[in-house]
């Protein structure tokens, strides 16, 4: 649905949806709408309605990585301050609150109109570029997509993550152990490296 390009928080309000069909043997066959799930798509359609309308060219509608960037990119790195019950819910909290950060009116950052995430946290890149996520104990993905969906239609950047395999995400590694000689060398010069709290693990924006 390419509406929901323009508001993208309404994508989980899909997943009752997903759930209803999920397991059918005939995917065309007809399925009897419930409450819950005729209150979420209706949800859905109040947000699509009051959302703006999509231009063709606009960048949720293009192809675009780590090539069309500016050249400017932001370490985010946090050491645990106690043990959490799910650390899938500290390191999506972690991209989420990078992305709050970075894109902050009051930042010293210039205006953002894309923005590519990359993390080896697998349900959180599929969480942030699907929608389709629930909340449970100690797991709010649900919450905190809706969080970073909210953040790019506010301050109008098209957002983005890509997945870095963990074997491969020597980043996360490097800022976690607070390795800046590493850093600078890799990405030497125009980088910048903040650490905060809550959080766990290395964001790269």
């Amino acid at each position: 649905m390419v509406s929901l390009n323009v508001a993208p928080q309404a994508r989980p309000y899909l997943t009752p949806l997903y759930d209803k069909i999920a397991g059918k043997n005939c995917s065309d066959a007809g399925v009897h709408i419930n409450t819950s799930v005729a209150t979420a798509l209706a949800a859905m359609a109040t947000l699509l309605v009051g959302s703006l309308s999509l231009p063709l060219d606009a960048p949720s509608l293009t192809q675009w990585g780590l090539k069309d960037a500016n050249g400017t990119v932001h370490h985010y790195y946090c050491r645990p301050q106690q043990t959490y019950k799910r650390i899938h819910f500290a390191e999506t909290l972690t991209v989420v609150l990078a992305l709050s950060i970075v894109t902050d009116p009051n930042s010293p950052f210039k205006p953002l109109s894309r923005v590519l995430i990359r993390t080896d946290l697998a349900p959180a890149v599929y969480a942030i570029n699907s929608g389709l996520a629930r909340d449970g104990e100690y797991m709010p993905l649900r919450t905190l997509t809706l969080r970073a969906y909210v953040l790019a239609r506010l301050r109008k950047f098209d957002l983005k993550v890509i997945h870095v395999h963990g074997k491969e995400n020597t980043l996360a590694d490097d800022l976690s152990r607070l390795h800046k000689d590493k850093l600078l060398k890799r990405f030497h010069p125009l980088k910048q490296f903040d650490p905060f709290i809550p959080g766990l693990e290395g964001t790269l924006l």
